[in-house]
């Protein structure tokens, strides 16, 4: 009977688990490449997202009532008056609740927006609480005219004007805008108006990777710039949601 040659069951069960071996040590290693590339594209449209949260607070907070910024909720909460018009004023008459003015803008739809109510006019402003109903730094528009560039002011006229601008400058603000940051549930949110209708609807919550915000800096005021923004959605009082 000629010798047959061929490996032992020893053989055999020695290969097979140096196979398993080296086929777990290159699964693992394929895995953690895939998972790291999935994390860095992932990171990667955050980073681009947060940029253009941070790009659209800085754009409106640029148009901001001077001195309207205020900074509430323990530093999550942003809140400005955004200016609707503004432009320059000629000598302030004593005695007088009209004011001849220069717009910036010289479209004239600024005349019937004033005269639908709910604006109000500042001269210098130097804290939120000027612009506040009732305050004798700003004044109730009851109505402009686009044929003398005059507007009509809700003042008392046996008092004083207020404190003049230098530049005789003017703004006319009507809502004030508020950004939220919650981070229990993730969301951003802004708020134009008055009321107390916060969009507060699960599907709409933002997405926020916190692993991305170091632990010392949780607040709105100095993490703006992790937050993500893919949607915005239309609710009361709440001109859009950052998802």
């Amino acid at each position: 009977m000629p010798h047959q040659r061929g490996f032992t069951l020893i053989e055999i069960i020695v290969t097979l688990t140096i196979l398993a071996i080296v086929s777990i040590g290159i699964s693992g290693f394929l895995e953690s490449g895939a998972q790291g590339y999935v994390e860095a594209k992932n990171r990667e449209a955050l980073q681009s997202q947060a940029r253009f949260v941070v790009e659209r607070l800085g754009r409106e907070i640029r148009h901001a009532v001077p001195g309207s910024l205020l900074i509430s909720n323990n530093d999550r909460c942003l809140r400005y008056t955004p200016i609707k018009y503004t432009g320059v004023y000629s000598d302030r008459e004593p005695n007088a609740d009209t004011l001849s003015v220069a717009m910036s803008s010289e479209n004239n739809g600024w005349v019937s927006a004033i005269n639908r109510g709910g604006y109000r006019i500042a001269f210098l402003p130097m804290t939120p609480s000027n612009l506040d109903v009732g305050n004798a730094q700003s004044f109730a528009l009851t109505s402009a005219n686009a044929g003398n560039s005059v507007l009509t002011l809700d003042r008392d006229t046996t008092k004083e004007w207020p404190v003049e601008s230098p530049s005789k400058r003017f703004y006319i603000y009507k809502d004030a805008v508020n950004f939220c940051f919650d981070i229990a549930s993730g969301a951003l949110t802004r708020q134009e108006g008055t009321g107390n209708a916060w969009c507060s609807q699960k599907d709409y919550s933002m997405a926020v990777i916190l692993r991305l915000i170091p632990p010392r800096c949780r607040a709105l005021t100095c993490c703006v710039s992790t937050i993500a923004s893919v949607k915005a959605v239309k609710c009361p009082y709440t001109t859009s949601i950052f998802r």
